[in-house]
């Protein structure tokens, strides 16, 4: 009932904590596809999972850290700790007839050939969940992450089910107008300018002769340090 891929152990972890999540540029075939990370040295059956069901043109697909969900042998491990992704060990793609746990099917599985076409992986930092935002009373409302990602985003890592729209009280719906409203183009125009100002500083560095990974290196080091 399953199909994988995935590489060897990296011989050091990838240290991806100052990014949001993974992202894919990537064509599937009307599956959905499962990833793979695995954050510890340990070739055992504890991975932590998302679940993509990428359209049939080439696209990006992103995949938040937080919709990842520790599982064993596709069943959701209970109050399991979230992905730490400051230890990526190994990645790894999966088509399974189960979406999570063997009570749970996936109703985007069929039997026969399959293809899912990878052209890059890679991590992405949104600077929104890297700064203060707006809550919204004693529970969060969440955007429509589209249908691409909807399936990844059906259970968090605690397994709560997210808030769906139809349960948003008004005073969410207030909070949420006033956010759009009022705060949605001045963070957007913000995070543009910061990203744009990133750009440069980057260009910058790399007609130094300076690699990406000694940029990312130096960039995780305390300051005043060597």
């Amino acid at each position: 009932g399953f199909c994988g891929t995935r590489p060897r152990l990296f011989t050091a972890p990838l240290n991806l904590g100052l990014y949001s999540g993974l992202y894919l540029k990537v064509r599937g075939d009307g599956k959905r596809y499962k990833i793979n990370v695995r954050t510890t040295e340990s070739v055992g059956e504890l991975v932590y999972q998302a679940a993509i069901l990428p359209p049939a043109e080439m696209c990006m697909v992103r995949v938040p850290f937080t919709a990842f969900r520790l599982v064993k042998r596709s069943e959701p491990v209970i109050d399991g700790p979230p992905l730490d992704a400051k230890s990526i060990y190994q990645l790894g793609l999966v088509l399974s007839r189960f979406a999570y746990g063997e009570g749970s099917t996936n109703d985007a599985f069929a039997a026969g050939p399959f293809r899912l076409d990878v052209a890059e992986i890679g991590a992405y930092r949104d600077e929104c969940d890297f700064e203060a935002s707006l809550d919204a009373g004693d529970s969060y409302v969440m955007a429509d992450p589209g249908p691409a990602l909807s399936s990844a985003l059906t259970l968090w890592p605690e397994g709560k089910a997210p808030m769906t729209r139809g349960r948003v009280g008004l005073k969410n719906r207030v909070l949420r107008f006033v956010f759009r409203r009022f705060f949605k183009k001045k963070l957007a125009k913000r995070v543009a300018t910061r990203r744009s100002a990133r750009a440069v500083t980057l260009l910058g560095l790399r007609k130094q002769g300076k690699k990406l990974s000694q940029i990312r290196w130096m960039e995780t080091q305390p300051k005043g340090a060597e």
